[in-house]
This record gives C-alpha cells, sequence and structure tokens, in this order.
C-alpha cells in the first residue's frame, strides 16, 4: 500500500527492533487474545520491576488510567481536582468523566510542570473559599520530572490525594525513584508515539494493592467475583489485550536503549542550536528520559520553524494549548502568571526518534531560519 503520507521525518515514530514478531506470533498461537496471557503477566512483571512498584494493571490507555485513579480514590461529583494546566488534555477530561471541577495550576519556567509555589497558594485560597481539593493529577510534561518533592510535601500537608501523570516519563526518575511511583498512584501511557508502545495502551500502579484491586474491576465491567455475570456498580471496557501487551512486552526489553537514544539526539540539539532556544531544565536529583526533545525559540521564530520544517516533510509540533485556554474548559478556574501560555506560543518539539543524518538535516532547516 502506497505511503500517502506528507512527512518523510516523524516526531517521534515507534520502533520495534526487538523480539515484537515473536512475542505476537506466540500469542496467537496460544490463542490469547483477551486481557490475559502469557504477555501480560510478562509485561505488567517487567513495569513492577523496571519502577519498582508493587502492584499494576495494564490499561486501554493513559487516559482511561487516570479515569481509573479518580475511581479508586472515590472521588464524588463537585470534588475539586487540582490538574497542571500545560498538558494534553487526555489527563483532564477523567476528571470531567466523574463531574469533578477541574482546577488548573500554571507551570515553573526551568522545568515547564508545575510551580510549587502557585499550587500552595492555589491550595490555600481553595480551603480558605471552603473547596478543599480532594486530589492533583500532576503531569511530568515531556518526561521530565517536576519539584515533587516540594509537591509531595504539600499534598501530605493538605491532605491531597497525589496521582502522578507520568505518560510521557517512563524510565524518568527523581532522587533514584522511577517518576510514577512517588504518588499514592501513578499512570503511565504506551500510545503509539510514547517512549515505549503498544499502539495504544496504559497502566496504573500503587503500593496500595487495594487501588490495584479496584482498578481491574472496574476495567473489567465491574463483573462481580461469581460464575454468572453480577454487576452491581458500574464498570468499563478498559483492560489491554494480550496481543498488545505481546508488543509491550518486547518493547519493555530496549527501554534502556530507547531512553539513551532520546538523550542522545536532545544532546545533538542543545550543542547545535545552543545559541537560538530554551528548554526544560533538569534541576537537582531529576533524571528525564527526553521523550520528545522540544524548545523554546526566540519571537515569532517558532512558527516560521513549523512551517518550513512541514515544507521539507517534517513532523514538529507546537506545544500542548494549556487547559486553562482551551475553550471546553472556559469556565474552569485557573491560578497563574501565564508561564505555560507563553511556552505554548514559543515551544516546539522536534522529532525525536531520529537517525543522526536525519537530525542534521533538521537542525540545518532550522538553521536557516
Amino acid at each position: 500500500m502506497k505511503n500517502t503520507s506528507k512527512f518523510s521525518i516523524y516526531l517521534s515514530p515507534p520502533t520495534l527492533a526487538g523480539n515484537e514478531t515473536e512475542y505476537i506470533q506466540k500469542a496467537i498461537l496460544n490463542n490469547h487474545f483477551a486481557s490475559f496471557g502469557e504477555a501480560t503477566d510478562a509485561f505488567e512483571s517487567q513495569i513492577l520491576k523496571f519502577t519498582g512498584s508493587s502492584n499494576v494493571s495494564l490499561c486501554a490507555s493513559g487516559t482511561s488510567a487516570i479515569h481509573l485513579a479518580l475511581k479508586v480514590i472515590n472521588v464524588q461529583a463537585g470534588d475539586v481536582i487540582l490538574c497542571s494546566s500545560l498538558t494534553f488534555i487526555g489527563a483532564s477530561y477523567p476528571i470531567m468523566y466523574e463531574n469533578c471541577e477541574p482546577v488548573f495550576i500554571d507551570s515553573e519556567i526551568d522545568t515547564w510542570n508545575v510551580d510549587p509555589v502557585i499550587l500552595e497558594f492555589a491550595i490555600k485560597d481553595l480551603i480558605q473559599n471552603g473547596r478543599p481539593p480532594k486530589a492533583f493529577i500532576l503531569v511530568h510534561a515531556l518526561g521530565m520530572p517536576a519539584q515533587i518533592d516540594k509537591i509531595i510535601v504539600l499534598c501530605k500537608l493538605y491532605n491531597i490525594i497525589l496521582i502522578e501523570d507520568a505518560a510521557d516519563a517512563l524510565g524518568s526518575s527523581f532522587d533514584g525513584k522511577k517518576l510514577g511511583t512517588l504518588g499514592e498512584i501513578g499512570i503511565f501511557s504506551f500510545n503509539a508515539n510514547k517512549i515505549i508502545s503498544t499502539g495504544g495502551g496504559g497502566a496504573i500502579v500503587s503500593t496500595k494493592k487495594e487501588y490495584i484491586e479496584m482498578a481491574i474491576k472496574y476495567a473489567s465491567q465491574s463483573r462481580e467475583n461469581v460464575t454468572h455475570y453480577e454487576h452491581k456498580v458500574i464498570g468499563y471496557n478498559y483492560r489491554l489485550s494480550n496481543l498488545n501487551a505481546a508488543i509491550g512486552w518486547a518493547q519493555m526489553e530496549q527501554l534502556e536503549s530507547k531512553i539513551k537514544h532520546r538523550r542522545e539526539v536532545f544532546g545533538f540539539y542543545c550543542k547545535e542550536l545552543e545559541k537560538e532556544m530554551s528548554f526544560q531544565i533538569e534541576l537537582n536529583h531529576s533524571f528525564s528520559n527526553r521523550w520528545l526533545s522540544s524548545f523554546m525559540f526566540k519571537g515569532n521564530e517558532s512558527k516560521k520553524i513549523l512551517l518550513k520544517l512541514e515544507e521539507n516533510g517534517i513532523e514538529a509540533r507546537p506545544m500542548w494549548k494549556p487547559m486553562h485556554l482551551q475553550p471546553y474548559f472556559k469556565n474552569a478556574i485557573f491560578y497563574g502568571e501565564n508561564i505555560s501560555e507563553n511556552i505554548f506560543q514559543k515551544g516546539i518539539s522536534l522529532p525525536s526518534n531520529l537517525r543522526l543524518e536525519e537530525q542534521k538535516k533538521v537542525i540545518a532547516i532550522i538553521n536557516k531560519v
């Protein structure tokens, strides 16, 4: 079939360079198509071993994993849920699934993640107005660790449940501990463009066994443990198939090399373009997988660069439009100083999984602009 795409270099294409075919064939030969089987068990075991978490459940997507996280902490309609504003909208939609109230928090300029100072101001203001937050969905944007040490202190101080959205951040760490394991609940995404991919999929992890047991039940249509089909509460079809898990099993075997490659790509951009841009900073104790190589360019250069790259068949993308600027969330509360808006206006994600000769082409085009 002819490839009709206008791009010859993609932003973050998956690479299937390991045992994917072998493990998929094994799943087919064993007739394991449902949400259980050898591949599911192997993939989950690898996630636990790599992250150091103690309980995991595979899900249909990162978004479904966030929804399950909200379900297992028993949010109620009207509960206030804090959320990073600079993120993909999949992090915040689940708040609306449960009829809760989103409150968005602005970024800091160093990591592009939530500013702890603004976060504490928001928490105090909400409590003073009789609306204490129930939970906080903290996004580690683009794989960069937030200042989670400070955020953990705030969440404990004000009795807020911390949900880590590590959708972009598998393999990133803070103080030697893997992101996704530092809050009460963590989630990962294995979408087609993530650092490892199952085509679609996600996972939810927690040290609290009861949370993951509840998540598995909700994700399995809330079927009761009886021989017939008994359902007492609403459930969802959120489990990952064994076929998808077979790909994830093989991808996890390559994760360390994938992180190494992404960091090398990012480093080469920095070396060649250092006078032209700024970027997310790894603060003390932080290690980023550099899932996407994202930069802020001066003035209006970002729009010119995006256009010129597209003209040359190269896929790049602007940064996410912050949630508080999205039409759907126009009535939501926002705390901040529009740092995230500035990142959106000037930020670009460049191709982050490519060969060196392809990267040199990208850099040459940017330099011409």
